[in-house]
Parts: structure tokens; C-alpha cells; sequence
């Protein structure tokens, strides 16, 4: 008797250990742009509404047929350099999207301009962002991300000034989450 209950005790938390180490995205994990499909699975659909959905605010556009996830703890600021992003999801063709969100402090930028630079000072460059297609939307959104995960240093044109993007971990973090959740919804990251 004893020794089953400490097998069933060890048994429990090799499950438990397991179970938790599967569920949580890998962020070290480095994606190709030209690797994304845009195309959803059944099973990354089934992980994303089971465990990931309760994050977001969910907008339901039946027009288009599809569903719009945003993360609840956004940051909503309007008057800040914030640069959000949403992910569709059209139900209908089983693909989805990232989009890019920036805030009405950006929204009169006809094409957004993000310097990077990184921690060392040793490399810098420039991103732009003309509003295009869902791909365009994707390969900004993915080299925003490789960014952060670089730890670089980015700034954003807003009028003739530039001002520092993302300056807080916590605005970084759920700029990270939500490209892992849909790197992950699209089977991009295991």
C-alpha cells in the first residue's frame, strides 16, 4: 500500500511537470518569416481557446468572419508611442493574422519609421512599416519581436521627434506574448 501511493505521488508530479513545461512558449525560440503559412491547425487552435483566449479581449466581426484577439492588459495610452498588436483569426479559411495597432500618436504617420539599436551600441538599423498586407503586417510585427528578444534599443518617428518604444518591460512582455501566441497559433513555434 505504501509503496503505491509513492508511486502514484511520483507519478502525479512527473504529469504535473510535464503538463507545465508543454504549455509554456519557448521565448528563445527564433522564427523565419518566410516559414509562417498564416494556416492553423486544429490542435493549435484547440491550445490557443483552452489555455491562451482568457488573456485577450475578444471582438467577434461575423462580416468578415472572423475573430479579434487583443490582449487585456494592453496598454491603451493614446497620447504615447505604443505600437499593439491584434490577432485575427478567420475562422472560415482556418488561417490567421497579426496586426499591427499603432496609437493615434502614430496614426498620422504615413509609413512608421523604428531605429534599433543594440545594448552594446555595436549595430543599428531601421525598420519601416508602410501599412500593408497581412504579410507585411507579420514581417514588421516578427523583426519588432527578434528585436526584443535581442534586447535592442528601439525608437519610433513621431512628427519630426523620436521618442523610445516600448520603454517598459511590461509594455515589451505583452508585445512578446501575444507574437508567441500567434507564432504558436500558426505552428510557427512548437
Amino acid at each position: 500500500m505504501l509503496y503505491f501511493n509513492i508511486f502514484k505521488a511520483h507519478y502525479f508530479a512527473f504529469l504535473l511537470s510535464f503538463l507545465l513545461v508543454s504549455c509554456h512558449a519557448n521565448q528563445g525560440e527564433k522564427t523565419s518569416a518566410k516559414e509562417t503559412s498564416f494556416k492553423t491547425t486544429d490542435s493549435s487552435l484547440l491550445f490557443f481557446k483552452n489555455l491562451r483566449q482568457s488573456y485577450y479581449d475578444k471582438e467577434d466581426n461575423s462580416v468578415a468572419k472572423a475573430d479579434i484577439y487583443r490582449k487585456q492588459d494592453r496598454n491603451k495610452d493614446q497620447a504615447k508611442p505604443i505600437i499593439n498588436l491584434a490577432i485575427v483569426h478567420h475562422w472560415r479559411n482556418e488561417t490567421a493574422y497579426i496586426m499591427v495597432e499603432p496609437s493615434k500618436l502614430l496614426a498620422d504617420e504615413i509609413r512608421l519609421e523604428v531605429r534599433w539599436q543594440s545594448a552594446d551600441n555595436q549595430s543599428k538599423g531601421t525598420y519601416f512599416f508602410d501599412f500593408g498586407d497581412m504579410q507585411m503586417q507579420y514581417m514588421f510585427a516578427n523583426a519588432l519581436y527578434k528585436s526584443l528578444q535581442d534586447k535592442q534599443v528601439l525608437t519610433i518617428k513621431s512628427g519630426n521627434k523620436w521618442l523610445e518604444l516600448m520603454p517598459a518591460k511590461a509594455e515589451q512582455d505583452i508585445f512578446r506574448i501575444t507574437m508567441e501566441d500567434y507564432l504558436r497559433l500558426v505552428s510557427a513555434v512548437k
